[in-house]
C-alpha cells in the first residue's frame, strides 16, 4: 500500500508554519478536509496562522515539520490575509501537484483547480 503525502504551508504574513500529512493527500482527502475547516472557518473574526496550524494538527491529524520534504505528491497553501479588512481574516486555500523528482518544490504552473476537482463534495453538510 502507497500513502499519497502531502504538506500545507499556513501563513499570514507574519508567522508561517508547515504541516504534514502522511495519507490521503490528493485534493479528495486532505484537499477536502482543508476546504471544509476553511467553510466552517471562514467567518471567524483576527483568525491567524497559528491558530489554524495548532487546529490542523490538534483535530486533523496533521503533523508540524520543520522544512518541505521530498515525498509529498500534493503541497496546500493556506493564507490569512487581513489586507481587506485589518479587524477580519480572509482565508483562501492553493493546491499543487508535486512532482517528486522535483523534490517538493512546485510552481504555479502545478496549480490544481480545487473548486472543479471537488465538485458536489463541497456540498457534504455532516462535515466536522
Amino acid at each position: 500500500m502507497v500513502s499519497t503525502r502531502a504538506s500545507v504551508k499556513v501563513s499570514d504574513g507574519s508567522d508561517s508554519f508547515l504541516l504534514y500529512h502522511h495519507c490521503d493527500g490528493y485534493p479528495k482527502g486532505v484537499g477536502l478536509k482543508l476546504y471544509k475547516y476553511i467553510e466552517n472557518n471562514k467567518h471567524r473574526w483576527l483568525i491567524d496562522a497559528g491558530e489554524i496550524a495548532t487546529e490542523l494538527v490538534r483535530d486533523y491529524g496533521f503533523d508540524i515539520i520543520g522544512r518541505q520534504p521530498g515525498d509529498v505528491e500534493y503541497t496546500y497553501e493556506i493564507d490569512v490575509s487581513k489586507k481587506y479588512n485589518p479587524n477580519r481574516s480572509e482565508i483562501s486555500l492553493k493546491c499543487y501537484v508535486v512532482h517528486i523528482e522535483n523534490r517538493g518544490e512546485y510552481s504555479e504552473n502545478n496549480l490544481i483547480d480545487l473548486d472543479s476537482e471537488l465538485g458536489e463534495l463541497k456540498n457534504i453538510t455532516n462535515w466536522k
